[in-house]
């Protein structure tokens, strides 16, 4: 027998069933996320938000190299200073195979000894590619006076610094 045109057929539904491990599994991810999400939040909130250098120029050499301490990497540890310096050569030279155009460096003096060292630093190109990178410290050596290594002792161990941390 026909239905009349104007009924329509009963929806059929097909519920899916989810078994109950495969619930489990489901759940314990979207804890996992959330879990993940709160603690990248605390962290954002503690820490705050990422900060960019604040290089402060302090030499300008005389063939033209610029050199600048990064301030807000600026850390005091009795007579010692340690923080970021970055230089930046007048033009490209030949190093190692490349050209070097600039490098930063994580640097230490001592203040009262008169002495410093590195502790890592990166060499760069002119197309801001890695040239070089030492990661291991070098020994700790004598400022030697008229420098650029004692410009940097000068502007590390100056009085006049503004940003410190301990």
């Amino acid at each position: 027998m026909a239905r009349p045109a104007n009924e329509t057929a009963p929806l059929i539904r097909h519920e899916r069933t989810v078994p109950p491990t495969l619930m489990f599994v489901h759940m314990l991810r979207l804890q996992l996320q959330l879990s993940m999400l709160v603690l990248l939040m605390a962290m954002l909130v503690w820490h705050g938000p990422a900060q960019a250098a604040q290089w402060i120029h302090f030499s300008t050499w005389h063939d033209g190299t610029l050199s600048y301490l990064d301030a807000k990497s600026l850390i005091l540890k009795g007579d010692r200073r340690i923080a970021w310096t970055r230089i930046e050569l007048p033009a490209p030279t030949n190093y190692n195979g490349g050209l070097l155009i600039g490098w930063v460096a994580k640097v230490e003096v001592n203040c009262q000894a008169r002495t410093q060292r590195t502790l890592s630093e990166t060499g760069y190109q002119p197309d801001g590619s890695m040239l070089y990178q030492f990661l291991t410290p070098q020994d700790v050596v004598d400022v030697i006076p008229d420098s650029l290594g004692e410009q940097r002792w000068e502007a590390l161990c100056s009085q006049n610094t503004k940003t410190r941390r301990k």
